[in-house]
């Protein structure tokens, strides 16, 4: 179905809607809600009984058998966990998900059919906008029924904990707070569209070529405020249905039998409800172990569950009451999901609808981040007679990132950046591709002697790492940067459009262009959106999820090859602020083809159903002559504390869509949970004494600040 905008936006404001109860079950903000109710979104304990009576019905053959996939390789286009129809039990039927539904074995379903490719979720973040997430994540489940699955392997929620990373663009950016929300919007989108979540990968994924072994070392408090706030928001905000746990270990225990973080906290402490699937084929290694700490299903077959349960429990090494439990989480993510009443239809018409496609390219341009923009170049006029050349390695590449693992994406077509803006036949800029390395003399001056030079650099496929690879270094190839500076003495109008999945150094040639687009991988349709941006049909609203650091000396060194890892308190732009170092470009960084101000901020705190936040209100202004989209960005910090803590954290954002002139005040809440530290003893503290609440563009422009004291 395809609403319409104003619906639409009603709809997926609903859904985000933590504070308010807008869902069909007619929950209210002061009515309390179990953590069971909140999971199900249907009856649950209705969904409880039919749970009860299934298990009674199985044999222990038939529960161990529910506890692992049932085979390596995909069937019918989806690896399946064990069905059983004559007992009420519908199965899972996966696929993965962080830039559409794919993953190996994507040629297999429907018969072949294709999927639509989005922007990767680095690009995704870097809206800044939740609401639109929940629409991709709705679209991914419309796509991935259509395709006979049920369960999306996806969102990623580790954070960007590094450049060099591997899967950085699976992931939603450095800061938790960022990620969380984004994550929640993607959930509720997701699961609305009648199939479960899988919130991955949990947790302290960050290195990728020595993923199967390496034992992050995480203290404590690190792991609380740094690695989990992001799970934790979508398990108690989103009411994810899924949770995939991590190759790596964790303080010496792999993450698939770590007692602490499956069974303390993830079902202890934030009483997820859900169940926990391993990653695939490589992601277990002992079955009394897995089963204790609260690993419910083996993916992508036996190999420590099914029989070696059967065995464990026969023996006396395992109660039967464990296997009970992890099969009733698993039947009642089914059964609250109805999975068997409503199951998947394969539909090759719902698959690269019309309507996926243009919100594709909605979401890519909107992701397109506007770096640089000197004398105003950009947007090109649509109605003087510029001559426009395109040039470089990526400029009619399709480049949509990784595409091993999870990140495969089978798509019918990609629109590169030259097939996008050679399709512009709507403006009056002469348009003309020059392929190639510049060699000829002909193809110089055409360089030379245009009002504006596009080129297309950047990472691919092939050097930003990817799943089980991490990037080897943080500028662009030699070869790109060659190119980039041949053009840049051919001209001084050049415009840089800039892809890849995480922070590029930009340092050696970001002065001597006139503007610098970062478009990431932007899907399917990328070459349309950017082509949108660069002529103005969609003006820049995108802000970095990333902090682009000056030289890599300014964070953690990354332990590239190591089988042991200790992860220090900061990274990114706390690790900058807490060193006094300042970014190349500062996370939030994103520039308008408009202007904004800022004014009149006011603070309060309030308590609402018993919740305590601060209520900030404080008035946008669109200065310039462009209607646009501003992301005012609230951070936090306190002067005086009684340990170590950061300068300031991000703790809430919004939207704002303003025409020329027009004034907007904007109200963010930020619950006062949002100013705790972890403490090992005690847990969450918050501590009193004077929080000062920043205001502004991105983590360096902040130009309203008010100080609160409790």
């Amino acid at each position: 179905m395809c609403w319409s905008g104003a619906v639409r936006s009603i709809l997926i404001s609903c859904l985000l809607a933590v504070a308010l109860g807008c869902s069909s079950s007619g929950r209210t903000e002061s009515t309390p809600i179990s953590p069971l109710n909140a999971y199900c979104p249907i009856d649950s304990a209705e969904v409880e009984s039919r749970v009860d009576a299934i298990v009674e019905s199985l044999t222990l053959e038939e529960k161990a058998a529910l506890m692992h996939g049932t085979s390596l390789l995909p069937v019918d286009g989806t690896w399946h966990s064990l069905s059983i129809p004559e007992k009420g039990i519908p199965g899972f039927r996966m696929l993965d998900g962080p830039k559409g539904v794919g993953g190996p074995g994507i040629l297999e379903i429907a018969n072949g059919a294709n999927t639509t490719a989005f922007p990767v979720a680095a690009a995704r973040a870097a809206t800044w906008d939740p609401e639109l997430e929940a629409e991709v994540g709705r679209a991914m489940a419309r796509e991935l029924r259509a395709v006979g699955g049920n369960v999306l392997l996806a969102p990623g929620l580790n954070i960007a904990w590094h450049p060099l990373s591997g899967r950085n663009q699976e992931y939603y950016g450095e800061d938790p707070f960022l990620s969380g929300t984004i994550g929640v919007g993607f959930v509720r989108g997701a699961q609305s569209g009648g199939v479960i979540a899988t919130a991955k990968h949990y947790t302290a994924n960050h290195i990728e070529d020595t993923r199967l072994e390496i034992n992050a070392i995480v203290d404590e408090r690190t792991l609380r405020e740094n690695f989990l706030p992001q799970f934790r928001k979508v398990v108690q905000e989103g009411a994810v249905g899924s949770v995939m746990s991590a190759y790596n270990q964790v303080n010496g225990d792999y993450c698939s039998e770590n007692r602490p973080l499956l069974g303390d906290i993830l079902k202890g402490e934030w009483e997820f409800a859900g169940y926990v699937v391993s990653d695939f084929l490589n992601g277990t290694h002992n079955t009394v172990p897995a089963a204790e700490a609260g690993l419910d299903l083996e993916m992508m077959m036996s190999k420590i569950y099914g029989e070696p349960v059967v065995d464990a429990v026969t023996e006396g090494q395992l109660d039967e009451a464990n296997v009970d439990e992890h099969v009733r989480r698993m039947l009642r993510a089914q059964l609250c999901y109805e999975l068997d009443t409503n199951p998947p239809t394969v539909d090759e018409s719902q698959l690269e609808a019309p309507e996926t496609l243009a919100l594709a390219r909605e979401v890519a341009a909107r992701a397109t981040t506007l770096l640089r923009n000197e004398g105003d170049i950009l947007p090109l006029s649509r109605s003087e007679a510029q001559s426009v050349v395109l040039v470089g390695p990526l400029a009619d590449v399709e480049n949509i990132g990784d595409l091993s693992g999870s990140s495969a994406v089978n798509t019918s077509e990609v629109v590169t950046i030259a097939e996008g803006l050679l399709a512009r036949t709507d403006v009056a800029a002469t348009i003309e591709y020059v392929e190639g390395d510049l060699s000829s003399p002909d193809d110089r001056a055409k360089v030379s002697e245009a009002d504006v030079v596009l080129i297309a650099v950047g990472l691919s496929e092939e050097d930003d790492g990817g799943e089980a690879r991490d990037r080897e270094s943080y500028s662009l190839s030699e070869a790109h940067e060659a190119f980039l500076e041949d053009v840049l003495e051919l001209s001084d109008r050049v415009v840089v459009i800039l892809e890849g999945g995480a922070a590029i150094d930009v340092t050696g040639w970001f002065e001597d262009t006139e503007a610098v687009l970062m478009a990431w991988y932007p899907g399917a349709q990328g070459g349309h959106a950017i082509a949108d941006v660069l002529f103005g049909d969609v003006n820049p609203s995108a802000r970095l999820p990333v902090t682009f650091v000056a030289s890599l000396d300014d964070l953690q060194p990354f332990p590239r090859g190591a089988l042991e890892a200790t992860y220090e308190r900061y990274h990114g732009y706390q690790r900058l602020d807490r060193n006094e170092v300042s970014a190349f470009l500062p996370f939030g960084f994103g520039l308008s083809y408009t202007t904004f101000e800022y004014g009149e901020l006011t603070a309060e705190v309030r308590t609402t159903a018993g919740v305590e936040s601060i209520e900030l209100s404080f008035t946008v202004t669109n200065t310039g002559t462009r209607a646009g989209i501003e992301t005012p960005q609230v951070y936090a910090g306190i002067a005086e504390s009684e340990v170590d803590r950061p300068v300031r954290k991000l703790v809430g954002f919004a939207r704002a869509e303003l025409e020329p002139g027009a004034s907007q005040v904007i109200t963010i809440r930020v619950p006062v949970d949002e100013l705790a530290y972890y403490d090992v003893g005690r847990g969450w503290v918050i501590e009193p004494g004077t929080y000062t609440l920043e205001v502004g563009r991105n983590v360096a422009d902040r130009p309203l600040s008010v100080d609160v004291t409790r």
